[in-house]
């Protein structure tokens, strides 16, 4: 199935726009974890310029925070997941600190339930940021390395790498 790969515009800050914007294109010529370039890179929007038949067509990768990717707010609502106080809550899990921390989580499209989506979003400062969008591609997971089928569903880790939480979902997208 097609991909597209979508930053975020909502940011009051010009320069982590920039920043999403060139991590959107880092993981669409690298595809996965490792820095090899694709031949051929996939597509990258804008948030505010993804049209209905991209969404429904396409499998979403939605690089940054619901409060600066219009999709991922619009989707975040409908998910197994929440954000309050700056803490993560998923299932019966204590809730998670998230600040300094990258999210990453995989789910059916609750727009669109033939289609995936995978949340990339920086919970980090300016300096979190540029390090994330210089190796944007290092932080995708499942995609390289031992047991891949085993690979968690949702991840929260650190800029160093360091997995604080993963979680996987059950055949019928529930937590297990």
């Amino acid at each position: 199935h097609p991909l597209l790969v979508i930053y975020g515009t909502g940011s009051a800050s010009t320069e982590r726009i920039s920043a999403l914007r060139a991590a959107a294109h880092q993981i669409a010529g690298c595809g996965g974890p490792h820095y090899a370039e694709l031949r051929h890179r996939f597509p990258v929007v804008a948030d505010r310029s993804l049209t209905t038949e991209q969404a429904k067509s396409c499998n979403l990768i939605l690089i940054g925070r619901p409060d600066e990717n219009s999709v991922t707010a619009r989707l975040f609502r409908r998910l197994p997941i929440a954000i309050y106080n700056d803490r993560l809550h998923a299932g019966d899990r204590k809730p998670l600190p998230i600040n300094n921390r990258i999210l990453s989580l995989l789910h059916p499209n609750p727009e669109y339930p033939q289609r995936l989506i995978y949340i990339v979003a920086p919970f980090t400062d300016a300096e979190g940021t540029v390090r994330f969008q210089r190796e944007a591609q290092k932080y995708l997971i499942g995609s390289d390395g031992f047991d891949r089928g085993s690979q968690g569903d949702l991840v929260v880790q650190d800029l160093n790498q360091r997995i604080a939480r993963q979680m996987q979902f059950n055949k019928r997208w529930k937590w297990s």
